[in-house]
């Protein structure tokens, strides 16, 4: 076992995890004695005082950017895709109530499926590798639906496109793909934002803060500008071009998870046993 100070506390932590600590994280560095240290901060030493408090980690402004703006620019192309999602259906439902019914049911279904989908990715995430893969999926299927989407209206049954229902239907196919993916990354950023239980409330709302901020400049966005001044197809073409490059700059940039990493207090029978294997 291994203590490494924080500001104002010392931090248990099994070795291995304060080596790979040491190679992913540069706020960390090994000193000439061998043992570890945050920079600034200073190593524990078996003299050290006998009270040992939490230590709370904050994550660098950068990471922060970075996990703020991909969920601004989810948010935005989620809402985006709503708000065109219903003109993109017109040709052929129409613009009647049962349009829009359609469109909110399979959004909103799609995001609590997405949230449990994300949750459980989240608790197995490491990284922002499967959030890459999961961003790029999504631009995939919105570079798909200006294809497909007139073709596959097109091809309905009568019976089925005069149905109030039957709008609901092409929504479904069209549209649960993409809101689905976008669903599962608002719970993979909350893990990656994470780095204390003492700030998950502030953490989490922030991010949602965010995240729905990026909800209404899509909605405002789409409904002033785009719709007004830019083709249809070429505007969820561009969506999915924006959403398949912040997907590759997650694999290329790699974000480690360190909310599994933030220690809790020692047990006072624990140190005196742990002090012998201090670095």
């Amino acid at each position: 076992m291994s203590y490494v100070r924080g500001p104002m506390s010392y931090v248990l932590c099994p070795r291995s995890e304060v080596l790979e600590n040491v190679a992913k994280d540069r706020s960390v560095v090994r000193t000439e004695n061998g043992r570890f240290r945050l920079l600034g901060i200073g190593v524990y030493s078996p003299s050290s005082p006998a009270t040992v408090p939490r230590f709370t980690p904050r994550p660098s402004s950068m990471r922060l950017f970075a996990l703020y703006a991909t969920s601004i620019i989810a948010g935005f192309c989620m809402m985006s895709l709503e708000i065109v999602g219903a003109r993109l259906l017109q040709p052929v439902f129409g613009s009647s109530i049962d349009v829009w019914a359609a469109i909110i049911t399979v959004f909103i279904l799609s995001l609590s499926i997405g949230y449990v989908i994300g949750g459980r990715v989240a608790d197995r995430a490491k990284s922002n590798a499967i959030l890459g893969w999961i961003l790029t999926a999504a631009g995939a299927c919105f570079m798909i639906i200006p294809a497909v989407a007139l073709p596959f209206m097109e091809a309905l049954p009568s019976s089925l496109t005069h149905a109030r229902w039957g709008v609901l239907v092409a929504a479904l196919v069209l549209f649960i793909a993409p809101s689905l993916l976008l669903g599962v990354v608002s719970p993979i950023l909350v893990k990656l934002v994470f780095v204390s239980a003492e700030r998950v409330g502030t953490t989490t709302g922030t991010l949602y803060a965010v995240g729905s901020f990026g909800n209404v400049l899509g909605i405002l966005v789409s409904n002033y500008v785009l719709l007004q001044y830019v083709d249809i197809n070429h505007t969820i073409y561009a969506e999915g071009i924006v959403l398949g490059l912040l997907g590759v700059a997650h694999l290329l940039r790699k974000i480690d998870a360190t909310g599994h990493l933030v220690a809790t207090e020692v047990p006072p029978a624990a140190r005196g046993s742990a002090a012998g294997a201090v670095l």
